[in-house]
């Protein structure tokens, strides 16, 4: 037994020298690198060097500052200083230790993109093919961080949010008026539909779909109050552009969340208080209809529909069918309002797998004895059938070609006022920005785009360079690789969601920035290429 403790410690110190080692070698790799040209920060070896350098230095610090105190505290010892010498002998070893605890970060998996910086691939969709709108203000919203909560009323600045959503339809579609802008929205999900060059038509619905997952009570809910979900200034904010910009009757507006997993404990997600009572609070809006997996306080009971949602994944014929929730089945179009969050098992959680709000599987069956559906689980990132390894079968992909959700899809929209981090689950929590050009704030944004596939690319690049360093982001561009080259995906994949057979085409265009100083796409380059064009007001 003696024996291997000592090989046990002999392990240990060669693997804090072997660290050590790796740390000061990424540090110099880093340096030389890097300060003669800083947007070199930004390549995937710098991005793996980083947290490496970064723990050295940490390690360094604390080895110097122990050895610092221990010649302070033999000083004052001398000096019949006894209580603070004595004192500092004590922290000595503390520090000392923290020295060797806090070490290069090696559980974050690193993560290189399988093609390089404006190397577009797919087809770009939009009235300005690729188009991606980042919107920031810096008055939208304002917390503390600890004090009450971050949904609360008095967080955000609704006038400043109101301008946020102006900005971005008349950015995306180069209008100069609100109304103009929602004209040509409509004009070009109608004309991609085969429903002729058309606006807004009376009677006609419209459903969004808001991400809000941590939400299972009716004030906010989740594991904490905490967790980010849509904030309901920018929710209003949409509604009011549609009531009094577009033309949309406030009783044609639904809200829906009606999640696919309703076993125990999830079968109870709602349309949160601080959303419902924010729109009922304006007379105008009073007739917008809720739908959630309850149904009670004034919201609908979101139900199966008869639209059947067909999955590409090995054997999936063979598990029971899915269906599309009759709120999305029945309205005529449908905004895809996601969170700028990543994800633990996922890596990302942006529009593409919002629309898991969007079909059912027989409320409350899903666990019940003798029900058979296929695991979606199973293909993420952090999947059992293979997801943690690239160029596999996505369900995203089916979900966001099928033609009662993607194909309505008239406006894709990512909330990004508080952002969420999820280093340890789904249920992000808001955590202030230091990359991207925000320092120490919020990220106070708003996307929105006509391409499912370029607004998840560009909110991939924000989230991989602010949540890289504690979440690990393997293959997070896989299911955008998918998408993007849905007739012929890496994958061999035969994506047909809509039960007909027919394979789907290109859903959009997937490209990595050239850095995130910059933040250029190739359509941001000249000449101009045939990627993502992102336009921005720039950090303010």
């Amino acid at each position: 037994m003696k024996s291997m403790r000592l090989a046990h410690l002999g392990l240990m110190r060669w693997r804090s020298l072997s660290l050590a080692v790796v740390g000061f070698l990424s540090l110099l790799w880093f340096l030389v690198r890097v300060l003669p040209k800083p947007s070199r920060a930004a390549y995937p070896c710098q991005r793996a060097a980083a947290p490496l350098a970064s723990g050295f230095v940490i390690w360094m610090l604390g080895l110097i500052g122990s050895a610092a105190v221990y010649r302070w505290a033999l000083g004052s010892v001398a000096r019949s200083r006894r209580v603070l010498g004595l004192a500092c002998l004590v922290l000595v070893p503390l520090i000392g230790l923290s020295g060797f605890l806090v070490r290069p970060n090696a559980g974050v998996t690193a993560w290189t993109p399988s093609e390089g910086p404006n190397d577009p691939i797919g087809i770009a969709r939009g009235i300005f093919p690729g188009r991606v709108v980042w919107v920031r203000s810096a008055k939208a919203v304002k917390w503390d961080g600890s004090t009450g909560n971050w949904y609360d009323d008095a967080r955000g600045d609704q006038k400043a949010i109101a301008k946020m959503m102006s900005r971005s339809v008349r950015w995306l579609t180069g209008a100069s008026t609100d109304e103009a802008a929602w004209t040509a929205i409509f004009k070009y999900n109608n004309t991609a539909r085969g429903r002729g060059n058309a606006g807004y038509r009376k009677g006609e619905t419209i459903a969004i779909k808001p991400n809000l997952v941590s939400c299972f009570r009716y004030d906010h809910g989740g594991a904490t109050e905490s967790t980010v979900d849509n904030d309901a200034h920018l929710v209003y904010a949409l509604v009011d552009q549609l009531v009094n910009k577009a033309g949309v009757p406030a009783g044609k507006i639904w809200i829906y969340t009606a999640p696919s997993l309703l076993s125990p404990g999830l079968g109870d997600q709602v349309v949160p208080d601080y959303i419902y009572k924010k729109i009922r609070s304006n007379p105008d809006f009073r007739r917008v209809r809720f739908y959630d997996t309850v149904g009670a306080s004034g919201r609908l009971r979101a139900a199966v529909s008869t639209h059947r949602i067909t999955w590409g994944a090995p054997g999936a014929d063979t598990f029971e069918p899915d269906y599309i929730a009759d709120v999305p089945a029945n309205a005529t179009y449908l905004i895809n309002f996601a969170v700028l969050k990543s994800h633990a098992n996922n890596a990302l959680s942006l529009c593409g797998k919002n629309h898991g709000g969007s079909f059912c599987r027989s409320f409350g069956a899903l666990n019940s004895p003798g029900r058979n559906f296929l695991d979606l689980h199973q293909y993420m990132n952090s999947g059992s059938v293979g997801g943690d390894t690239p160029r596999n079968y996505r369900p995203f992909v089916d979900l966001m070609g099928h033609r009662d959700l993607g194909g309505k899809t008239i406006l894709y929209l990512i909330d990004g006022l508080w952002g969420g981090n999820l280093p340890s689950g789904w249920n992000g929590v808001p955590e202030r920005w230091n990359s991207c050009g925000i320092s120490n704030d919020w990220p106070k944004s708003l996307f929105a785009s006509l391409d499912p596939v370029a607004i998840d690319s560009v909110g991939l690049d924000f989230c991989y360079e602010q949540y890289s360093v504690t979440q690990s982001f393997q293959f997070g561009d896989d299911y955008l690789h998918e998408a993007a080259l849905a007739n012929a995906p890496p994958s061999g994949s035969f994506y047909a969601p809509n039960a007909d057979g027919i394979q789907l085409g290109s859903l959009g265009v997937h490209e990595h920035w050239n850095n995130p100083i910059e933040k250029r796409y190739t359509r941001n380059l000249s000449p101009a290429g045939t990627g993502i064009e992102l336009v921005s007001s720039g950090p303010r």
